[in-house]
């Protein structure tokens, strides 16, 4: 489909750009009218990201050969293989929007920017080779007044968006808000993606709805897994009453302040969070790059189940866990010699458990993984997380989990 990476990580972008509610809660001083004022910015950011997809050169992109194997491409938590090089190039677009944004002067709909301030803001934010990007933004709708080849003719220099001139001010409100963000109940600036302008950054947090984040961050998921997390948080919340923590990169659910759990996509062969992919063909690509022959969705338990549990603990289980659980067997890996030692020679991640009769001895690494969880199965796995963290005493344990 296409030949640079950068082209299909502007698509990925393109397709990420959540939809803006219709009702969400605004940050006070916002107008209720912003919200499908908003609706058509994020229309532009994904006219802009495709046209990036389709002529990346036009804006200066670095062009990565997808098929060529590099030892550039990493993993980035939550946002899957990328070439490092074109994905934060990417970002000048919208880095460029926010510099003018920040310093401009809404004058009858028209930003006026100080040059030599929008001199000293680049800098400062490091954007090098940003030329281009006035060249691509002006090919869909800006128009740049005193402007040219990188330099300001003036001491000022104008923007506009004639096709729809309320862009200017629902931008500049957009950015502002970027710069006065306050972190209320988690680390937002590292949840939220200011790139794929994120409605959240708009919104009062202390009363949108959590429901929102989670939402959110399942949006370019597989239908299946949408509903699985939907589901997984209402349960683990509501019956167990968890606390739901996104923003922490080994779990998103927590009881008693210990991780419990966490859903995240990972390939088969670092079993490492790769993120989820909105567009086959480039997941395809990303897959073999990574020596990996696919990727899946996970959920992973943080247990501690030893051999003094009850022996009927899993007497009612589905058949289909006790199987997983049962080949997950004890490498014998010598990977916690440490904890051996601590312990008097038994791995601290060695789980024993009883089934119909036998003893099974496994690794908590992948007894507690489970592939394509289901929904129907959040039951099951929630006695699992009860049974260890309502035992008496527990809320006083302090444990180092398994990250898997």
């Amino acid at each position: 489909m296409y030949k640079y990476h950068v082209q299909y990580q502007a698509l990925e972008y393109a397709n990420s750009i959540l939809p803006v509610p219709e009702d969400y809660p605004l940050k006070q001083g916002i107008a209720a009218s912003f919200r499908s004022d908003f609706k058509e910015l994020t229309e532009f950011a994904k006219t802009m990201y495709l046209d990036i997809a389709n002529a990346p050169e036009k804006y200066g992109m670095p062009l990565a050969d997808v098929n060529e194997v590099n030892s550039d491409i990493v993993s980035l938590m939550g946002r899957g293989l990328v070439h490092l090089q074109s994905w934060l190039s990417l970002h000048k677009a919208a880095d460029v929007l926010y510099a003018l944004s920040c310093l401009g002067k809404i004058e009858n709909d028209i930003l006026k920017v100080d040059a030599q301030m929008f001199s000293s803001k680049v800098k400062e934010m490091k954007l090098t080779g940003y030329s281009p990007i006035f060249d691509g933004l002006s090919g869909i709708g800006f128009v740049f007044e005193d402007f040219a080849k990188g330099k300001s003719k003036g001491e000022y220099f104008t923007v506009a968006f004639p096709a729809n001139p309320t862009i200017i001010k629902t931008l500049k409100t957009y950015c502002d808000c970027r710069n006065n963000i306050r972190i209320e109940k988690r680390s937002a600036k590292e949840i939220m993606d200011f790139h794929a302008f994120d409605y959240k950054f708009t919104a009062d947090h202390s009363m949108l709805p959590e429901i929102n984040w989670v939402r959110d961050r399942a949006f370019t998921w597989d239908t299946d897994a949408q509903e699985f997390y939907v589901a997984f948080y209402q349960f683990m919340t509501d019956k167990l009453k968890a606390e739901y923590n996104c923003d922490d990169p080994h779990a998103d659910f927590y009881i008693h302040g210990q991780m419990a759990a966490k859903l995240r996509y990972e390939d088969d062969h670092i079993r490492c969070e790769i993120g989820s992919f909105t567009n086959p063909e480039y997941k395809e690509i990303m897959i073999k790059a990574k020596k990996a022959k696919r990727t899946f969705f996970a959920l992973i338990l943080y247990l501690r189940i030893k051999d003094d549990n009850n022996k009927d603990r899993f007497d009612k289980f589905p058949a289909h866990i006790i199987e997983h659980m049962a080949n997950q067997k004890c490498l014998d890996c010598n990977a916690f010699e440490k904890h051996k030692v601590k312990s008097g020679g038994r791995c601290s991640y060695t789980v024993i458990w009883e089934y119909d009769g036998n003893e099974n001895k496994n690794c908590a690494f992948g007894c507690f993984h489970f592939e394509n969880p289901k929904i129907e199965d959040i039951l099951a796995y929630c006695e699992l997380l009860t049974a260890e963290y309502e035992r008496p005493g527990v809320k006083n344990i302090v444990r180092t989990h398994v990250r898997c």
